[in-house]
């Protein structure tokens, strides 16, 4: 018997020794992938501070269009406005774009309003536009 326990043991203790070197190895490969993870942050961070993607840098101009009566060429200009360039980003929340009926005398309860009073609608004047979201424009450097 204690020749048997002479030789368990040690497999035991070896049996121990490979799966906390193969737990070292995991936690070795994982930091590692970590580490990547940290250095393509840290490049695209100074990326961004090069070109100016600074919270600091942007102005926010909130956009917040609820049920406006809008020509379809209105319509076209609008949304050609959204577009994002180097000066300005615009950050979409939410579009609704819905067909009316323009008849007169409709209220604004009926998402048209009475055209009697505010003269007449403009021609083509068929859909109703809601609009939100926030436009970031770039402050101007010192330098121009």
């Amino acid at each position: 018997m204690i020749s048997y326990t002479g030789y368990h043991i040690p497999l035991e203790k070896l049996s121990l020794l490979r799966n906390q070197e193969m737990q070292a190895k995991r936690l070795i490969k994982e930091f590692e992938r970590k580490k990547l993870v940290l250095d393509k942050i840290s490049r695209f961070l100074a990326q961004a501070d090069r070109s100016g993607l600074k919270p600091e840098q942007w102005d926010r101009f909130p956009v917040n269009i609820k049920d406006r009566p809008v020509s379809l060429s209105d319509l076209a200009s609008i949304l050609a406005q959204t577009s994002n360039n180097e000066n300005y980003i615009y950050l979409p929340e939410s579009l609704s774009i819905k067909h009316a009926e323009h008849k007169r005398g409709m209220n604004s309860n009926n998402m048209i309003p009475d055209t009697s009073s505010d003269g007449p609608a403009p021609a083509g004047q068929t859909l109703i536009l809601s609009l939100d979201g926030c436009f970031l424009v770039r402050n101007r450097r010192p330098d121009g």
